[in-house]
C-alpha cells in the first residue's frame, strides 16, 4: 500500500496492481519515472510498514489488545526485511537503481545478483538452524522463495 500511495503522491497514474508469484508490480501510464520518484516509490513500501508498527505499538500500550503488539512486531518485520538488498525485495531494487547511477545495466544486475547472494545464503542457513531447532521453516520457506526468484529471473 505505501507504494500506491507514493505512487499517487508523485502525481503518477496506476494503469492496475498485477499480483503474481514473485512480485507484485504497479503498472503505470507513464512508464518513465525520474531517479529520484522511483527510489520514494520503492521505499515508501518499508516505511509504511515501519509507521504502522510504531501506530499498532502505540495503541497497544494504551489498550493492551495483545494482538495489536503482534500486527506491530510483524510489520517492523516485514518492513526490515524488505529494505535487505535482495534483488526481489524493495531494497534490492532500491540498490538496483543506486547502483544504474555508476555502472551499465550489465555490470549493475551482476552486483545485485551477487549481493542478494551474499545476503540469502546466511539467512537459508539460518532458516534451515531455526527448523532443526524449533521445527520453525518460516524464514527458510522464504528464503527458498527468494532464491527461487533470484534463479528465475536469471
Amino acid at each position: 500500500m505505501g507504494h500506491v500511495i507514493a505512487t499517487l503522491i508523485c502525481k503518477r497514474n496506476i494503469s492496475y496492481v498485477k499480483i503474481n508469484a514473485f512480485s507484485v508490480d504497479i503498472i503505470q501510464k507513464d512508464s518513465f519515472l525520474p531517479y529520484s520518484q522511483e527510489l520514494f516509490i520503492l521505499i515508501c513500501g518499508p516505511i509504511l510498514n515501519i509507521i504502522s508498527c510504531v501506530i499498532f505499538q502505540s495503541v497497544y500500550s494504551i489498550i493492551r489488545i495483545e494482538i495489536l503488539e503482534s500486527f506491530a512486531v510483524q510489520n517492523l518485520l516485514i518492513g526490515i526485511m524488505n529494505l535487505l538488498p535482495i534483488s526481489s525485495l524493495d531494497g534490492g531494487q532500491i540498490l538496483s537503481i543506486i547502483l544504474k547511477k555508476f555502472f551499465d545495466d550489465e555490470k549493475s544486475y551482476r552486483i545485485s545478483c551477487v549481493i542478494s547472494v551474499i545476503f540469502i545464503v546466511p539467512l537459508i542457513s539460518l532458516g534451515f538452524y531455526l527448523f532443526l531447532k524449533s521445527f520453525n521453516v518460516s524464514i527458510f520457506i522464504l528464503m527458498i522463495y527468494l532464491s527461487s526468484f533470484l534463479i528465475i529471473r536469471n
